[in-house]
């Protein structure tokens, strides 16, 4: 995935007869889509769990949930705590199968529910 990025980058500064600024937000784009990918990737690749008793894991560290931030068809925001440090975790539909997903929201739905 990587190499196609760096050949659309290369094609689009070599080849094409685009003025520069076209080209540098092309380039920003690229990167910040290969970074979105990423992202996507490490959660596809097992790398999030979220429990029910409000316990996540995330690249192998452990945070506490402190609550649902928003919550939608499309996007989940959890805000997750590790010692005094809070942080806001995205998690977009497109990074999970879809039952995987649907089982996410499902935990965060009964963690909302819970006093």
């Amino acid at each position: 995935m990587h190499i196609l990025y760096g050949l659309t980058a290369m094609l689009l500064f070599f080849v094409t007869g685009l003025p520069l600024d076209a080209k540098v937000f092309g380039l920003i784009f690229l990167l910040d889509e290969n970074k979105r990918q990423q992202k996507k990737e490490a959660l596809r690749a097992g790398f999030f769990s979220l429990n029910i008793d409000g316990e996540c894991r995330y690249k192998e560290e452990t945070y506490s949930v402190k609550g649902v931030h928003f919550f939608s068809a499309r996007l989940i925001l959890l805000d997750v705590a590790k010692g005094a440090c809070i942080h806001r975790l995205s998690l977009p539909f497109d990074a999970f199968s879809v039952e995987d997903f649907c089982h996410i929201s499902r935990i965060c739905l009964a963690m909302k529910a819970k006093p």
